[in-house]
């Protein structure tokens, strides 16, 4: 049985060629993931295959061509089916929004629906989601019938309720009242696009309830996905049988896939180490299943060809067991390719096997292809099946300690797999361990080889005989302490993680290129099967050839430098000021990069409501965590030269303590007044870790660089300050020429103070006062100011009111734009040293 082909295989397998085409297809087909990076690299992927296939194989060329317009085609059909009935029925074409405005104005609707749980609904305190198949909808006294899924959340009101959420499972048809909302697109740069996840999951709509008394189960049906429920609930309680504590929810994630259950502090610990895709089922656990399922058939007499037909038949149940995630489905595919081939006694090529496994989930669903687990899983594996051997082999003519067979290649197919991982790491999750290779070699390793498989033996067992399996349980207990132990401490080391901005595709693309060029370059004892040397012959492998006799230390070398490259911060190769106003809610932050520093005015929050402890969340939204370190590593921006706490609320300072605790600040105003329990949280982490604090009062003022400044209006350094509204530190920053003013939540009183001071002068951009709250922004500041733009950081559908339509009446007669965060998402300015300015806006036009 031949495991790969040589890296030149997929030069003349006309196959692989159709799929390659038909996967381009699909990729420019999608409007949504339609950039100009994506058609330039498509046209220059098409044009190379024109290169290489016209001259001598024009008949594969033009199959190619026929396969790409075919994924094209079938991408496009998806996407014309992939429409909302819901839609249609709420907002006729007449009523819907304009273009560019979706989600600036995104209304409620009042709606009693009746359908099918699809999904087994997830209890995280006060909340429960599920998806229902809607199939009646009652909407101003007319009944419509449809199938359409819905993303549902039901706010518990009592913790009864808790249980009787979790007594409800697929199959069941409810009838309930629901407020539809649509998704909300991204709204900062870099973030989350929830509204482009559903879609992919075909799903339209957001359907909201209060408490689950108003939830009527109609009936319950026998259903498939009720019985896979029923199953994986099954192998949970077996878990929680034989295992205690942390280790029973750390292994029903490691060996059903029941990743939720992972403590949030875990999943965080694998993540900064690299390791979290062990968390994930993918081929490592399905071929430990086969292993010990074909093992346990043929220890017992069943005969080769049955034990295979067995594990054949068992793979699609371990599958939906496992939750179908596409790391698993690929695994699968390519284990049930893999007995076929042993069951028939023939070859079984692993890279045929990939592609086809790509092929037949595209074609089952074509949005798989735009997913980070998709992508991860057929890289990784894509790299492992083509280099681990080349790396291995390389390995063996160099003396060491590597040399031995059982060492090098689980270090060649870790080395690997973290090679073909890096660029997909760095841009979906930002951070990469330096510790990454180690703690996959130790770590993976001990799970893979010992952790996994007495896992699942002792689950087995435990299914016929709990009693049996405790032995064997208790000793996986103990090497499952060991290693959360031993992650645990390792992602402490912080001193070893690394933050990266997100890369471009282009970067991506060469980056992949560099390696394949190094790995070939890496010498063979015969480069090319002979099988192959006639195909290639002529001037293509003289190409090939030619580019093979370059140094691969300086390939090496090149490599390095643009790894470096991706890793300097996006300010490096911008020119000017940066300042975002991010969209936090109701809340404020803005980031404002300079060529020399990096401040950060508020970081948003919420106020804190005691509660009782059975609504507290698994992992509950923090806008810190959420929003605003993540544009910083977005940014890559490893370091806060200064941070500034305008005032003490919650919805201004609560999100700084996560970007305290996470990166480096040089220093830290206040206005001086007494802290807020709030406030009090940040600057404790904050003097942890020794940073400065520094009273901010009228007449500071910093340079930032050559045309930059930055000048602190208020608070006055001789009043007695207190720690609100009035008392608000309010900058001026000074780029090339053009004026900002930061204003906090400052009143009208404060106003005042400011005007009968004479220090204001016009600006470009005015930052809105709290949030557009009528207790500021009077006529009389706005006439002083003059601003050409108006910025009103405020939450969408907030409790207050804001902004005020008062404030928005005043604007518009000075007539000032405005911009909302609510409706715009974030607002960038980019201000240039030749003096112009520009405004963009996430959201809208």
């Amino acid at each position: 049985m031949t495991t790969h082909r040589e890296g030149v295989w997929f030069f003349v397998h006309e196959r692989v060629w159709l799929i390659a085409g038909f996967l381009a297809g699909v990729a420019i087909g999608y409007p949504l993931a339609r950039t100009m990076a994506v058609w330039v690299l498509i046209t220059a992927f098409i044009s190379w295959v024109a290169w290489m296939l016209v001259r001598r194989r024009a008949a594969l060329f033009l199959l190619f061509l026929a396969a790409f317009f075919a994924g094209l085609a079938y991408m496009s059909w998806v996407e014309r089916t992939n429409q909302s009935a819901i839609s249609s029925i709420l907002q006729p074409a007449e009523e819907r929004p304009p273009a560019g405005w979706a989600d600036s104005v995104r209304p409620s609707y009042q709606v009693q629906v009746r359908g099918e749980i699809l999904t087994s609904p997830k209890v995280d305190g006060d909340r429960v989601r599920f998806v229902l198949l809607v199939r009646e909808l009652d909407w101003l006294g007319k009944t419509y019938r449809l199938r359409e899924k819905v993303q549902i959340t039901l706010r518990l009101e009592e913790q009864w309720e808790q249980q009787a959420a979790a007594d409800l499972k697929p199959g069941h048809h409810l009838a309930l009242p629901l407020t539809l909302r649509s998704p909300k697109t991204a709204a900062n740069p870099g973030g989350f696009d929830y509204r482009r996840y559903l879609h992919e999951q075909r799903i339209h709509w957001l359907g909201e309830q209060t408490g689950i008394r108003a939830v009527q189960v109609i009936s319950s049906e026998f259903s498939l996905r009720g019985l896979v429920d029923d199953g994986q609930k099954r192998l949970q309680f077996v878990v929680d049988e034989l295992y205690d504590g942390e280790v029973a929810a750390f292994l029903k994630g490691l060996l059903v896939g029941e990743r939720d259950a992972v403590a949030a502090q875990q999943a965080d610990d694998f993540s900064a180490l690299g390791i979290a895709h062990i968390l994930a089922i993918s081929g490592g656990h399905v071929a430990i299943v086969v292993a010990l399922l074909l093992t346990s058939l043929q220890s017992i007499g069943v005969s080769r060809e049955r034990s295979i037909g067995v594990t054949l038949c068992f793979l699609p149940v371990y599958a939906l067991l496992t939750g179908m995630q596409p790391p698993v489905i690929r695994a699968v595919i390519m284990a049930a390719l893999a007995l076929l081939a042993l069951r028939q006694h023939r070859p079984y090529d692993s890279l045929y096997a990939l592609c086809m496994a790509a092929l037949l989930m595209t074609v089952w669903d074509p949005y798989l292809l735009f997913q980070v687990s998709f992508q991860l899983s057929f890289l990784i594996t894509f790299g492992i099946i083509l280099w681990t051997d080349r790396l291995a082999q390389w390995m063996a003519v160099r003396p060491g300690w590597w040399n031995r067979p059982a060492v090098r290649y689980p270090l060649a197919m870790t080395l690997v797999a973290q090679l073909a991982s890096f660029p997909l790491a760095i841009t979906y999750f930002h951070e990469y361990s330096l510790l990454s290779t180690l703690a996959n070699l130790i770590f993976v390793s001990l799970l893979s080889l010992i952790v996994l498989p007495l896992g699942y033996i002792s689950l087995l067992i435990g299914l016929i005989s709990p009693g049996g399996a405790f032995l064997l349980a208790g000793l996986n207990q103990k090497l499952s302490e060991l290693v959360l132990a031993g992650t645990s401490q390792m992602a402490q080391w912080r001193l070893f993680a690394t933050t990266w901005p997100t890369p471009s595709l282009y970067w991506i693309v060469v980056y992949f290129l560099l390696c394949a060029w190094l790995m070939a370059l890496l010498p063979q004892k015969h480069w090319l099967p002979p099988v192959y040397e006639g195909r290639l012959a002529g001037r293509a492998a003289r190409r090939l050839m030619h580019w093979r006799q370059v140094s691969p230390l300086l390939v090496v070398s090149l490599l390095a430098g643009w790894i470096v490259l991706a890793y300097l911060p996006h300010g490096t190769w911008e020119r000017g000021v940066r300042v975002t106003f991010l969209d936090v809610g109701q809340g404020d932050a803005a980031i404002v990069e300079t060529p020399q520093e990096v401040w950060l005015i508020d970081g948003g929050g919420q106020l804190k409501w005691e509660q009782e402890a059975w609504r507290e969340r698994r992992e509950a939204f923090d806008v810190g965590e959420d929003v605003v370190y993540p544009y910083l590593q977005h940014r890559g921006i490893r370091k806060i030269d200064v941070m500034v706490l305008t005032h003490g609320d919650a919805d201004h300072v609560q999100g700084l303590k996560a970007v305290a605790e996470r990166l480096p600040v040089r220093a830290v105003l206040v206005n001086g007044g007494p802290s807020t329990p709030a406030q009090a949280e940040v600057l404790e982490a904050l003097r942890k870790r020794e940073v400065p604090i520094y009273r901010a009062h009228r007449g500071l003022s910093w340079k930032s660089g050559e045309g930059i400044k930055w000048e602190v209006l208020h608070p006055p350094e001789t009043e007695r300050v207190e720690n609100d509204n009035r008392h608000s530190i309010v900058m001026r920053l000074l780029a090339y020429g053009h004026e900002v003013l930061f204003t906090g939540d400052l009143d009208a009183e404060g106003e005042r103070q400011l005007l009968s001071q004479g220090m204001l002068r016009p600006v470009e951009v005015l930052k809105v006062a709290h949030h557009g709250s009528d207790t500021s922004t009077t006529r009389e500041w706005l006439a002083v100011l003059r601003p050409k733009l108006a910025v009103i950081s405020v939450g969408e559908g907030n409790r207050y009111g804001h902004p005020s339509p008062e404030v928005l009446r005043r604007l518009e007669e000075a007539g000032i734009p405005v911009l909302r965060t609510d409706r715009d998402g974030a607002v960038v300015l980019r201000f240039f040293p030749q003096g112009k300015w520009q405004v963009q806006v996430v959201k809208g036009d």
